[in-house]
């Protein structure tokens, strides 16, 4: 509710899953959206969600089948303006608009994708499944999006209470006589076999409690063996510690260029962080990453110039490759 552009104006805002542990949000003034609910509503159309284009352009990748590893494409509109819509391992949403020339934008979302230079491009109608004619891209994802309710979810802008229902009431008084025979049916076959299972069930419960000491004891020395292997694992890394942390230093010597220094380098059980200076920070990133000890490097803090501008001041955050702990120094 403050995280955002707008100031002291009120917002309305949604949200949908990008994968397992992702989520992207969008936001809007409420005026803007009170503005297009009363147009719609002067013409006699009743409105049932309010989307924004990467939430549109995310379902209807999936409406038909899963949707690639990685994906990028483009739109132009009638402005000049490009609108980039990308996902990928490093990012499983990228949106962005920009009035830069087509190429040039592209060359910044593979960066912010981490995808190859050389990664093909494609126009968002290419991307989506079967654009028919003339029709705008934007407005056929919109439109594959909210046909598939139940296959697909996107961010719905509309607060629930203002959403225009499609019920049919008609269908009503059917269900419910289709749910009386189907309760029936269920029923009748269930009772016959019902005392057969009782007998049955009977039996298992004092099987089940003669056996559940075993079962407890053999739960508890399992605990206890765990709870070994998690001590002996934590004193083997304890043990390995110095010298993984060496290895990281000798790493970072090698790799790094000699026209870059650092200023401190803070090794932790997971990641590194390192600050210094570079002629250009940005090709550290692959760098970093091209090592067998790091991976999913990124910068901690924006790059900025030092006074004279001849070099870059970086700090950078990346991860040690089949590292898995807590964050302690």
């Amino acid at each position: 509710d403050t995280l955002h552009p707008y100031g002291d104006e009120e917002i309305e805002w949604a949200w949908a899953r990008a994968g397992r542990d992702s989520v992207f949000v969008g936001l809007i003034r409420k005026a803007l959206l009170s503005s297009y609910e009363t147009l719609f509503s002067e013409a006699g159309i009743r409105m049932a969600a309010a989307t924004f284009s990467s939430a549109a352009i995310h379902a209807a990748l999936r409406v038909w089948s899963a949707a690639p590893a990685s994906i990028l494409c483009s739109y132009t509109d009638d402005r000049g303006r490009t609108e980039i819509y990308g996902e990928s391992e490093a990012r499983p949403v990228y949106s962005a608009e920009f009035t830069l020339a087509p190429e040039r934008a592209l060359a910044v979302a593979r960066a912010e994708l981490r995808l190859p230079p050389d990664y093909a491009a494609r126009s968002l109608t290419e991307a989506l499944p079967a654009v028919r004619g003339d029709s705008s891209p934007m407005a056929f994802a919109a439109a594959l999006a909210a046909s598939a309710p139940l296959t697909v979810k996107f961010a719905n802008l509309l607060p629930k209470e203002r959403r225009a229902s499609s019920a049919r009431h008609q269908y009503l008084l059917p269900g419910i006589l289709a749910g009386f025979l189907l309760v029936g049916a269920v029923v009748a076959f269930a009772v016959i076999p019902a005392i057969e299972k009782r007998s049955l069930l009977a039996g298992l419960n004092a099987e089940t409690h003669r056996l559940e000491p075993l079962a407890l004891r053999a739960q508890t020395l399992e605990k206890r063996a765990n709870a070994d292997r998690l001590r002996t694992g934590a004193l083997d890394d304890l043990r390995r510690r110095p010298q993984a942390d060496l290895d990281v230093l000798n790493e970072l010597t090698r790799i790094l260029p000699e026209k870059v220094w650092t200023n401190s380098v803070e090794i932790y059980s997971d990641n590194v962080v390192i600050s210094g200076e570079a002629d250009q920070a940005a090709p550290l990133l692959k760098l970093l990453d091209s090592s067998p000890l790091f991976q999913n490097s990124e910068f901690a803090l924006s790059v900025t110039r030092n006074g004279n501008g001849q070099t870059e001041q970086f700090r950078i955050k990346t991860m040690r490759r089949n590292r898995i702990g807590r964050t302690t120094p």
